[in-house]
């Protein structure tokens, strides 16, 4: 037989539950064996067959009238009699006291017109008047006989009917807006307004007058246009504001500082300055949906019908709470006019399937935190092996190739466990919270190494989160290449490698070294011996030659002697012994006064700046000797001065060296065919330097180049 509620009061079973097959929210099965409630207050209900349904107490919140469930209610008014009127297109009105009693059902049947007035638009009984609107049909309400009567048929179709608070009644029509004037008798008749705007309405749908007498219109489904009255009792265009879609239901604060208008296009929010805007989910956590109607409670939170249930809107937390069919909802969708607020702070909402009346300082959400657990953990998006399962599990130590981990958790609460949501963080990792809405799944790809603290939360059907978040502690192994004692390996092996190639290129240069000054000390022992001798004996033969022959004799002794101090120079430049700054210097000297000296030429070599201790490469060395050496023949050939001056010095720029005579160089008429100036030329480009010669006064030869080496 199901399961029965006794009251202990009156001592009666009051209710009875039983399987419903078109009810998912019934008993699974008539078949009860046990019954649990658990700390959270969830019912467990045991079947025989078919497991377990379970239900949470304190879920219900909304008070269903027996006799509405099952019906279709599209409009609830005060009627002229002071009770609440509930319209429903098939079976009549409703009529209830503000405390939700029955009083009656009236009948919505005119056999005057023969139809049946549904009442799915708006019903108006303009307060403390007897006559109504429907359309374009004008009603009375008969108070002795609880009767609505049909008087007659109106000249136009009224969209909407407002007051404005000088008590001027204004009806909107499809194409314009009128002003309502009527006798006692319940003789009406409509004055057409003059819209003094560049906009004209297209196709009203609504109209409604706040505290400081702005009129607001919505029109064709797409705009909101605001209106104010002028002294002649036309209307004037103050702002048109559009894109809000379908206006609907207008709400004002009680201290007229904000107007709540809801739409097709979402909630719009309108300030005492007529600042608009659509409230989004995004930046007000107000789900983006149609809203059919806005009413605000005492607290400052607004009560709204959607196409996706009642929502109750905090304006100051910015955070929306949904109530659906299981919080005692009698469905998912309400109709645009069935939301009113009673004089007694009540709220009636129906729709399709019923209605439900409610006070919100009533309305308490379930106060039980969800506990989150994990189900399961996945490394790489396998299934992580653990020796704990995952429910229990504290903390967990990983090889750093596993590192892409995924987490499924759930929150263990039931009044709604299909609307728990929930959010996560990795502290170590990104300390913000991401919301996850009701998935309970979360993946990171490719964690450092390191140490990481998974956090999650979780938050009840009605809101209420989790104080402490669920913890688990994960070490990620750091690879052996990112350890300390890798790098130093690495620094040593480096160091090691860097040694060794250092120590072979010193080797290499000390044995090129050693192989120069063998090199020159065999020329000068053996190459030198022998030219040396060829001399001495081409001068010997010379003195007993005959005289044809003397000429022969002193020339080849020239040669020999030349090609002497030709190897002289090679052998100094291929001595690694010679290789200072020092040696060049003393080289110079040396060829001067073998060149100069017998000249009567005098000389002077100086060095500024230079370290005479510095090494220089061997290419740099020869070449700058060989330069100054055709420099300094040059000047003791064709130069008539008595003086050489040889500077070499360091400069900002770099090196250079300064050869300069005081003696004039005698042009000749003719084109010699030396190569000594080109050859000086040539072995300036090889070493990086820039060559200039002059010979305006005197010879002149100045070379530079950025480094000695």
């Amino acid at each position: 037989k199901g399961l029965w509620l006794f009251d202990r009061l009156s001592r009666k079973f009051v209710q009875q539950f039983v399987h419903e097959a078109d009810n998912p929210y019934s008993l699974l099965d008539n078949e009860v064996m046990n019954l649990h409630i658990d700390r959270q207050e969830n019912l467990w209900v045991a079947h025989w067959k078919y497991g377990l349904s379970y239900v949470n107490l304190r879920k219900n919140k909304f008070y269903i009238p027996p006799a509405t469930r099952g019906n279709s209610f599209w409009q609830f008014l005060e009627g002229p009699d002071g009770n609440i009127w509930c319209c429903e297109p098939d079976k009549g009105i409703f009529v209830y006291t503000a405390d939700g009693q029955p009083v009656d059902t009236l009948d919505s049947y005119f056999p005057e017109i023969q139809e049946r007035l549904g009442f799915t638009d708006p019903l108006y009984f303009p307060e403390g008047k007897r006559f109504g609107f429907y359309r374009d049909n004008l009603l009375e309400w008969d108070g002795a006989k609880r009767a609505l009567k049909w008087v007659k048929k109106l000249p136009l179709t009224i969209a909407g009917l407002c007051t404005t608070p000088a008590g001027r009644i204004l009806v909107a029509g499809k194409k314009g807006i009128f002003a309502l004037h009527h006798s006692p008798a319940g003789d009406y008749s409509f004055g057409s307004l003059v819209l003094n705007s560049p906009v004209q309405p297209k196709s009203i749908l609504a109209i409604h007058s706040d505290r400081r007498g702005n009129i607001y219109v919505s029109d064709n489904l797409e705009r909101l246009l605001i209106y104010t009255e002028t002294s002649q009792g036309g209307l004037i265009l103050k702002k048109a504001i559009e894109g809000t879609g379908d206006c609907s239901v207008f709400f004002e604060r009680p201290d007229g500082q904000e107007l709540w208008v809801a739409g097709s296009g979402g909630l719009l929010s309108i300030d005492r300055d007529l600042n608009a805007r659509i409230l989004n989910e995004s930046a007000d956590s107000l789900p983006n949906a149609t809203y059919y109607s806005v009413i605000p409670d005492r607290r400052g939170r607004l009560w709204l019908s959607s196409n996706q249930g009642l929502l109750c809107y905090d304006t100051v937390r910015h955070n929306a709470i949904r109530y659906l069919p299981v919080d005692g909802l009698f469905g998912y969708e309400f109709n645009t006019g069935a939301f009113y607020l009673a004089r007694n702070g009540k709220i009636w909402a129906g729709g399709l399937g019923g209605m439900v009346i409610f006070h919100p300082d009533s309305i308490r959400n379930v106060p039980f935190e969800p506990q989150v657990q994990f189900t399961h953990i996945f490394a790489n998006d396998a299934p992580l092996e653990t020796a704990r399962q995952a429910e229990v599990l504290e903390s967990l130590d990983i090889p750093y190739d596993q590192n892409t981990l995924s987490f499924e958790f759930v929150a263990l609460e039931f009044s709604d466990p299909e609307a728990n949501t929930f959010r996560y963080r990795m502290l170590g990792y990104d300390n913000n919270w991401v919301e996850s809405g009701a998935r309970g799944f979360a993946r990171y790809a490719n964690l450092p190494p390191g140490n990481y603290i998974f956090e999650v939360l979780a938050a009840n059907s009605d809101g209420v989160w989790s104080t402490a978040p669920k913890q688990l502690n994960i070490h990620i192994r750091t690879p052996f290449y990112m350890t300390w004692w890798f790098y130093l390996l690495c620094t040593i092996a480096t160091a090691g490698l860097v040694y060794a190639w250092f120590r072979y290129r010193l080797e290499q240069a000390l044995k090129i070294e050693r192989m120069r000054v063998q090199i020159s000390s065999d020329l000068h022992d053996d190459v030198g011996t022998l030219l040396s001798g060829l001399a001495m004996q081409s001068e010997v033969l010379e003195i007993t030659a005959p005289e044809k022959d003397k000429g022969k004799l002193r020339r080849l002794s020239e040669i020999s002697r030349d090609a002497m101090a030709r190897m002289r120079d090679t052998v100094w430049a291929i001595d690694a012994r010679k290789d200072k700054l020092e040696n060049l210097l003393d080289r110079m000297r040396e060829h001067a006064e073998e060149t100069l000296g017998p000249r009567g030429i005098r000389f002077s070599i100086e060095a500024t700046g230079l370290n005479p201790k510095h090494n220089l490469p061997t290419d740099i060395r020869q070449n700058l000797y060989l330069i100054y050496k055709e420099a300094v023949t040059n000047a003791a050939r064709h130069s008539n001065g008595d003086f050489v001056s040889v500077l070499l010095q360091k400069t900002a720029s770099g090196f250079e060296m300064h050869i300069v005579d005081n003696g004039r160089v005698v042009e000749k008429t003719w084109k010699t065919t030396g190569s000594g100036t080109s050859n000086m030329h040539m072995r300036a480009e090889k070493i990086g330097a820039a060559l200039e010669i002059s010979r305006e006064d005197g010879f002149c030869v100045i070379l530079r180049m950025k480094t000695l080496g």
